[in-house]
């Protein structure tokens, strides 16, 4: 067969046949399944799409309505298809949905979750270490800011010190010097006795604090909400 157009298809030269285009009208379709789109009346519908019907090797990558293809071959669901009132009324986990409105399971905020979310933000409490020097008359004190989770806060954070003659007593100058040497004096309430002190951004502070020797005394750090404690400072002789 020559490679010429006899009408309603045309060969080719290697013998094969060719329907042409405009061949077949919408109205000469036979009303069937033709796979993904059925004919009906000369109307075609395309038919509820089977898994392997599309591949998504052939979508090209452009915005397609509710998804957007990638080049390589993946969709994405766009941000806004989804609307509330589109939601199936059900338990999503933490979240419920009835007609369109959202409501946060009653389950779903505990006071364990709460600690667990602002543990790490606030300071609940100091501690204090007491290393006695070798002369009997000076103490290093390092002090840590803690969370509520006892963990150790890495932030900078603001305490009031007092050194007093017993525990839980009030202010009482010591001897010596009381020194800040790690973190920041912010205020001298009463000289050798009374400070407001920043930790460092670490939440430590050292002080350094001296007295005579033989002597036993406490150092007093107000914690959050006021919560006071006392730490024993020993002055062994040397």
């Amino acid at each position: 067969m020559s490679a010429v157009d006899y009408g309603d298809f045309t060969a080719g030269s290697d013998g094969t046949c060719t329907l042409d285009a405009d061949v077949v009208a919408a109205a000469e379709m036979a009303d069937a399944d033709h796979g993904d789109v059925a004919w009906s009346s000369g109307v075609a519908a395309v038919q509820a799409v089977q898994a392997d019907a599309i591949v998504k090797a052939s979508l090209n990558a452009e915005d397609f309505g509710d998804f957007t293809a990638g080049t390589d071959g993946t969709c994405t669901l766009d941000a806004d298809v989804v609307a509330p009132a589109e939601m199936a009324d059900a338990d999503h986990g933490d979240i419920s949905w009835s007609s369109g409105v959202a409501s946060v399971d009653a389950s779903t905020i505990t006071a364990a979750k709460l600690a667990d979310a602002v543990q790490d933000m606030l300071v609940n409490s100091f501690t204090a270490v007491a290393v006695p020097g070798p002369d009997g008359k000076t103490n290093v004190v390092t002090v840590t800011a803690k969370d509520m989770g006892g963990n150790t806060l890495a932030a900078y954070s603001l305490f009031e010190c007092w050194i007093g003659d017993t525990a839980y007593s009030v202010p009482a100058a010591v001897a010596g010097e009381f020194t800040v040497t790690t973190g920041v004096e912010v205020q001298e309430i009463t000289d050798k006795a009374h400070y407001l002190v920043m930790t460092d951004s670490n939440g430590n502070a050292v002080l350094t604090i001296e007295d005579d020797a033989g002597r036993t005394n406490a150092l007093h750090i107000v914690s959050g909400g006021g919560k006071v404690t006392a730490t024993t400072l020993l002055w062994d002789t040397p």
